[in-house]
């Protein structure tokens, strides 16, 4: 279908296309909408079917809803256009919390079926809210239409003529303009054969013709020419020709090409303007559309698909052998497989208009009865229309809440619906020289030079050789089936596929079969028998995600590659990541300061360290200064090279050190951005962020950064200045900490620190990004709000003797603010604020009629704000220590927010009574339910975390303890240091907890070694089983003599409150050892809370 006839041009009611349109042609409207939101709405729904580019003039813009705020506990308003599924609106990025930005004035809108052009904003030609430039890229045009076909929207005020004045001025930059169209506000007899005689043009008139002629372009009359565009409110007013087309002298002799003036009123919608649809022949042949294939979750489709992988693999088992090629030729055959299985099961999915899902057959009948009534322009048809609109809406939404939360049972999954409110990221991206990138292949290259930078970069790590002790091999053993089982467990089901097509929920189906879970595990120890990771694992995607808050998107650094693997490869990932992880902190091979990408370390973790060692400090009259550093795209410039020299030389197995060296090379990747998908490249740098071994990987890599620089602190005679307290690590985020008499002494100290760090990094191949340094002195005292904040010369570029690097009043790291004197207000206000405001965005899920159930909001409430409110607890809950009391304060109000949106109650009601019907505890008691779990962690810790070294040699576990150390101290001197960890000195716990022990590292588990004999009977979660279930439990000992049966149960039960009984509990556990139908052994303790006597 090249064009679209006059009939369902002026149609109102239009059906849905039975074919994919052609895009030999396209179809592009220019619409003046006069700010109406309404309208420009129903227009994207209503266009989506024929249209391909809508050209928005005055386009509706406005604060849409309320979204979470960390400065407006109200929420701030989410400004912008509207959006919808088949649009994507072309404007450059912005602050969409700041309501007095001045709105654009133009938008242009373009179909999702046009990805295949990939069309890009060229705000780095001209960024102006008058005016927008959007490049489509044609594959194969027609003759004389250029591949960068340039469409121009234009919005010219009839006062200033800004938008004409900033065309003329940029003229010689803008690129070859194919096709201009807009409202240009300019009467002329030219166009207008009603305008008003004069003696000779106007100057706005004049100044247009100029710009036509510097860009090439020449005005193009309508097929019904003599048709006004504008049409004015009042009747007494003449209409006039004030919208206009224009476009080069090749598109115009194009056979096809014209434009028209719709004129039913109808189609205006209540604008002043009349749309202009014009049609475009572009393409010399029909480009290939990228359809997407899909099998139906749950259908009949996939039982087969499943079942179809599921022979083949248990065919294949007998077949994996110990050779590096017999297991590339089974991995092959794997993926022949999954490929076959594919194919035959999965449906293409064309594209589609994306309707919106909750129009129904009443909008439909509303809209028809507007059209016969006088359209939109009739008050009381229009009034209909918006309240049967809004009834289906909430119709629609409230299906939604109920399935989520009472079908599925997830009523988290309604939380983005609250979130910030995102446009996409469409501008074009710039490459080093600045230039865009008009091509794929300029695009990818500037994508992979980007993401590889580090390749071919200089390293050296004879430092690690000569510093740092090798460490004795340690034995590997092999994989079980037990070890394949947990790392599928906690795997997410809504995550995306890799290449292979295989999510996560597809092989929880697959491990049903026991000898699919015996193959898989096969192949992960044959990898490590024959040193080799099969090409099929090695490749993968790397899909290009915009980086949240970045006010232009016109960089590739303001990306991040995120990749995509095959499934089966990353699950056996999965399983390596566990085992590295345990061997790692076990050997003492990662190093204490580091937190991030480590079991049991976390960013309060790091937090409450630093908070001891500034109270420490203070106790003994001196000050800190503390220095925060990051690397420079941390994650694609790890070296393979370093990384197997690190294995080695930590002590893994010759087997681990022999896969590694195979598994870093040889990898490639696509990048794939905007649906479009690059050839592969290689990669020879860096570990994908996505897969599961980067954590791990990259914390090993910067291990050995860390224990050099802990060598060169504690070198006296490299050493010049005071030492180093402390240093963090969070993957690559660092912290370099000094104490010192005076800030001159912690200020050399932290410069000489941060120059030695840079070497080390350089080393192996690292770079710092000095841009992101950040300086913070703490105060004197916990109490002098007035002591010096001098700033300091690094010695590098930004911050040198003419600019130094200034500190600030309140400083951010790892989402903590720290303030001068550790008071924690702005932390704790900064959490609140945005706690109360998500709290009061949620009221759009449900409120005392509508949405969500009391029990519900209960559960959304405190598995999704309670969280964010009391992020960072651990650093400031201590009696005693100031604005304790303040800090308690702020949160109130989120936890009576809560309360008040849970239960519906009025805002006059009683908190306390209104906390109670809300089930929820009251504050003081759930903040100190919090603080006294995270005392009891501290106990399950593994030895040489950072927290423990600061506690007593009794409580740290054989690690080395730091200087700051509580060991030693009284409780008079602890009182006057206010440690956040006090607690866990004064609470200590009798229960001692090993996480390294022997008997539950991987592959040395009873389970994993004898996989045969241990077997796991779970209750069952359907309550209609149980029964069933506990009569099997009860005959086991029967059926099964030989067998040695192991019962637990938990049992909370009732009491007679009147029988006084000590130490009475809330509940119980047992465990009941049957040997041969008999008890042999059973055990019960008490658990739970104990239940006071005064309250019996």
């Amino acid at each position: 279908m090249n064009s679209t006839s006059e009939a369902n041009i002026n149609s109102i009611s239009r059906p849905k296309p039975s074919a994919p349109r052609s895009l030999q042609h396209l179809t592009i409207l220019s619409f003046n909408v006069r700010k109406n939101w309404e309208t420009t709405s129903i227009i994207l729904d209503k266009c989506a079917g024929y249209v391909d580019i809508i050209m928005f003039q005055e386009p509706g813009w406005k604060g849409v809803r309320r979204q979470p705020s960390t400065k407006n506990k109200e929420g701030d308003v989410a400004c912008g256009p509207p959006l919808h599924n088949s649009w994507r609106p072309f404007t450059e990025a912005f602050n969409n919390r700041d309501e007095d930005r001045a709105a654009r004035r133009v938008l242009t809108y373009i179909n999702r079926r046009l990805d295949v052009f990939k069309p890009q904003l060229r705000s780095d030609i001209i960024k102006h809210r008058d005016a927008s430039l959007v490049t489509l890229h044609l594959p194969q045009p027609r003759r004389g239409i250029p591949h960068e076909f340039n469409i121009l929207n234009v919005y010219n005020d009839g006062e200033t003529h800004a938008a004409v004045h900033e065309l003329r001025r940029i003229s010689e930059t803008l690129p070859r303009i194919s096709l201009c169209a807009g409202d240009f506000n300019i009467q002329d007899r030219t166009w207008d054969e009603g305008a008003v005689n004069q003696i000779r043009p106007s100057s706005p008139f004049m100044r247009l013709q100029e710009l036509f002629t510097d860009l090439e372009i020449q005005y193009v009359y309508p097929v019904n020419r003599g048709i006004p565009t504008r049409i004015p409110d009042d009747e007494n007013s003449r209409a006039s020709v004030i919208d206009l087309v224009a476009a080069s002298a090749a598109l115009i002799n194009q056979e096809g090409f014209h434009y028209k003036i719709k004129v039913d009123d109808r189609e205006r919608w209540g604008s002043d303007h009349r749309p202009l649809q014009i049609e475009v022949p572009i393409s010399g042949s029909e480009p290939e559309m990228r359809c997407k294939r899909k099998i139906e979750a749950w259908s009949e489709e996939e039982d087969d698909y499943v079942a179809q992988i599921c022979r083949d693999l248990s065919r294949m088992i007998e077949n994996v052998s110990e050779s590096a090629e017999e297991l590339e030729t089974i991995m092959g055959r794997v993926s022949t497989a999954f490929e076959r299985a594919w194919e035959a099961y999965s449906e293409e999915r064309k594209p589609s208009r994306h309707r919106k899902k909750w129009w129904n057959e009443d909008c439909k009948k509303a809209y028809q009865e507007m059209g016969e009534n006088g359209g939109p322009r009739n008050k009381e048809m229009r009034n209909k229309m918006r309240k049967t609109l809004r009834i289906a809406r909430r119709q629609y939404f409230d299906k939604q809440i109920h399935n989520m939360a009472s079908d599925r049972k997830r009523p988290w999954d309604l939380m983005p619906w609250t979130r910030e409110r995102k446009m996409p990221a469409v501008e074009a991206i710039l490459d080093s020289e600045g230039n865009s990138c008009n091509t794929e292949e300029k695009l990818f290259e500037t994508l992979h030079n980007t993401y590889n930078a580090a390749d071919n970069r200089e390293v050296d790590v004879s430092s690690m050789y000569r510093e740092i002790e090798e460490f004795e091999e340690r034995e590997w053993v092999k994989f079980s089936v037990q070890e394949f089982h947990d790392a599928l467990k906690n795997c997410a089901k809504n995550t995306a596929p890799g290449p292979d097509h295989v999510s996560w929920r597809l092989w929880k189906r697959f491990a049903t079969d026991d000898t699919v879970c015996q193959f898989v595990t096969k192949i992960a120890n044959a990898c490590f028998d024959t040193g080799y990771w099969p090409q099929h694992f090695k490749q993968s995607i790397s899909v290009i995600i915009p980086k949240p808050g970045k006010p232009s998107y016109n960089k590739a650094k303001s990306f991040r590659p995120i990749v995509l693997l095959n499934t089966m490869g990353k699950l056996i990932e999965k399983m390596i990541a566990r085992r590295l992880q345990f061997e790692s902190i076990e050997a003492g091979v990662i190093h204490p300061c580091q937190t991030g990408g480590i079991l049991q370390r976390s960013v309060e973790d790091a937090a409450v360290a630093l908070t001891h060692h500034v109270h420490t400090a203070w106790a003994k009259k001196k000050v800190t200064s503390v220095l925060a550093f990051d690397v420079a795209q941390f994650f694609p410039s790890l070296n393979h090279n370093v990384l197997s020299k690190i294995f080695k030389h930590f002590g893994f197995s010759a087997s681990v050190v022999t896969f590694f060296s195979d598994y870093l090379v040889g990898r490639k990747t696509q990048y794939s951005i905007d649906n479009i998908t690059s050839p592969l490249f290689d990669s020879n740098v860096g570990v994908g962020q996505g897969s599961a071994l980067s954590p791990i990987l990259s914390a090993l890599y910067i291990a050995p950064c860390f224990h050099l620089l802990d060598k060169w602190v504690k070198d006296e005679k490299d050493r010049i200045h005071f030492p180093l307290i402390s240093f963090l690590s969070f993957v690559d985020d660092g912290l370099l900490v000094a104490t010192g008499d005076c800030r001159m002494d912690t200020h050399d100290t932290l410069k000489e620190a941060y120059a030695q760090m840079t070497s080390i990094f350089k080393d192996f191949g690292l770079v710092m990004e000095h841009t992101k340094t950040e300086l913070f002195n703490f105060a004197d005292s916990a109490r002098n709000k007035n002591s010096p904040n001098p700033s300091i010369n690094l010695g590098v570029a930004p911050f040198t003797r003419e600019s130094p690097c200034v500190p600030k009043d309140v400083w951010r790291y790892l989402g903590i603010m720290f303030d001068r004197n550790l008071t924690f207000r702005d932390h704790v206000k900064f959490y609140s604020t945005k706690s109360v405001s998500a709290v009061r965005c949620m009221k759009s899920l449900g409120n005392s009629n509508r949405g969500l159930t009391p029990k519900q909001k209960r559960l959304l409430y405190i598995s999704c704000i309670q969280p964010i409110a009391t992020f960072g607890l651990r650093c400031w809950y201590k009696l005693g220590t100031r604005a304790f009391k303040t800090n308690i304060k702020m949160l109130r109000l989120t936890h009576n927010q809560g309360a008040r949106w849970i239960t519906g109650a009025f805002r006059t009601s009683p908190m306390g009574a209104m906390t109670a019907v809300a089930g929820l505890m009251p504050l003081h008691l759930q903040l100190k339910k919090l603080f006294e779990r995270s005392v009891i962690r501290i106990n399950t810790l593994h030895p040489h975390h950072p927290v423990l070294s600061l506690l007593e040699r009794r409580q740290a576990k054989g690690s080395l303890l730091h200087p700051n150390a509580l060991e030693r101290k009284s409780k008079t001197i602890r009182k006057v240091i206010k440690s956040p960890l006090d607690s866990v000195i004064d609470n200590p716990s009798s229960e001692i907890f090993d996480p390294l022990s022997e008997h539950i590292k991987p592959g040395h588990r009873l389970v994993d070694r004898h996989p045969d004999k241990v077997k796991f009977v779970l209750m069952p979660k359907n309550r209609k089983d149980r029964k069933k279930y506990h009569n099997n439990l009860n005959l086991a000992p029967v059926r099964e003599p030989t067998a040695l049966h192991l019962f637990t149960a938990g049992v909370k039960h009732k009491f007679d409150p009147s029988v006084p009984i000590s130490h009475r509990t809330h509940s119980h556990i047992a465990l009941v050892t049957a040997f041969k139908g008999r008890a042999v052994t059973s055990k019960t303790r008490a658990a739970g809370r104990h239940v006071k006597e005064a309250g019996m």
